[in-house]
């Protein structure tokens, strides 16, 4: 019976072994689908991270660019490129007119004042400014052509403009 007994002894042993041998292997399986759930979610979040660097590289070049044009290094370089059209479209729109209206004296430079535009008062002056290409005035500032660049002007001034001092072509019959 000893035998028996020892049988029976390692029979328990080896069914204990075999439990903890079948606990530990479900804990390792728990810890494996634990593991790959979170290796899915972490290819979840590499690929929506993936997509957001790829939105953020198609959005950022234009937000740099608006806020470029926010910037004030970019207004001081329209300004720049303005005065220099402006100065070659001066002088463009001063020969076209000097062509058309021979008899009109223009100002080289209208920036000069005049003793004649002393007497006038400021409001009734038509603006003018070297950043602003859309308009030239006479010696006389009474007679003021509106190039081709009307957009260019602020719709409200352009009303202005036309209201008190109408179209250069509708005062003196050209139609032109």
């Amino acid at each position: 019976m000893s035998e028996l007994g020892e049988a029976t002894q390692w029979v328990e042993r080896a069914d204990m072994e075999l439990n903890e041998v079948q606990a530990d292997l479900a804990d390792s399986q728990h810890q494996l689908k634990e593991q790959k759930a979170s290796r899915w979610k972490s290819d979840d979040d590499l690929l929506k991270m993936m997509k957001e660097n790829e939105a953020i590289k198609i959005e950022l070049p234009s937000k740099c660019i608006v806020d470029y044009k926010q910037s004030i290094r970019f207004g001081w370089g329209l300004r720049q490129m303005g005065q220099v059209s402006y100065e070659y479209g001066y002088r463009v729109a001063l020969a076209h007119f000097q062509a058309w209206h021979p008899n009109i004296e223009v100002d080289i430079d209208p920036f000069i004042k005049k003793s004649e535009d002393s007497s006038v008062p400021m409001e009734t002056l038509p603006w003018f400014h070297p950043f602003n290409p859309t308009c030239i005035t006479s010696s006389f500032r009474k007679d003021t052509v509106f190039l081709e660049a009307k957009e260019l002007l602020d719709p409200a001034l352009l009303d202005f403009h036309l209201r008190h001092f109408g179209r250069a072509d509708e005062r003196s019959g050209d139609p032109h």
